[in-house]
């Protein structure tokens, strides 16, 4: 024979059934308000930055491979340049440029120069990449508004661009 469940744990059973059922609606709430805001974002703005570092090796290969066949077939452009010019190496830029306080910036010079991506950071429309060659890093911003070939031309290449790529910049220090 089998006792009946006491009245405490009658009660317990009815309350864990009722946190339940509450948490079950919560998340339908919550999926159908992801569904209205749009799948692809998750509600969120998309951002030019992707973040691929939970990907396997295998996978990220293959995604970067088709992202730069696309790239290059859409905008015409060699992803991979026999040659870039610079005007001065990254540790002369440094050199040269340390004495300019932060947030200034030189309009009457422009600058070449070359390096690795280690970082790559967005915050609202701005980019913010950090370049390492020759022992030393620069910080480069950059934005749809500045880019000379305007916002159709900067979004691909920007999407594009990952930690580990060599890049050249030309701008203002």
């Amino acid at each position: 024979m089998s006792e009946a469940p006491s009245k405490n744990a009658l009660k317990k059973a009815q309350k864990a059934e009722a946190a339940a059922k509450k948490k079950a609606e919560k998340e339908a709430a919550k999926a159908a308000a992801v569904a209205a805001a749009g799948p692809a974002t998750g509600g969120k703005k998309k951002s030019l930055v992707e973040d691929e570092s939970s990907m396997d090796p295998t996978q990220y290969f293959e995604n970067r491979t088709k992202a730069l066949a696309k790239y290059a077939k859409e905008s015409g452009a060699a992803i991979y340049p026999h040659k870039y010019f610079t005007t001065t190496s990254l540790a002369d830029f440094v050199e040269t440029f340390k004495g300019l306080a932060d947030g200034d910036r030189k309009d009457d010079v422009t600058a070449s120069v070359a390096g690795r991506i280690t970082s790559v950071r967005q915050q609202g429309g701005l980019v913010f990449m950090d370049l390492s060659a020759d022992g030393v890093k620069v910080q480069i911003m950059t934005d749809a508004k500045t880019y000379e070939g305007g916002e159709e031309v900067w979004a691909p290449i920007i999407s594009t661009l990952r930690r580990g790529d060599v890049v050249g910049a030309k701008g203002f220090p």
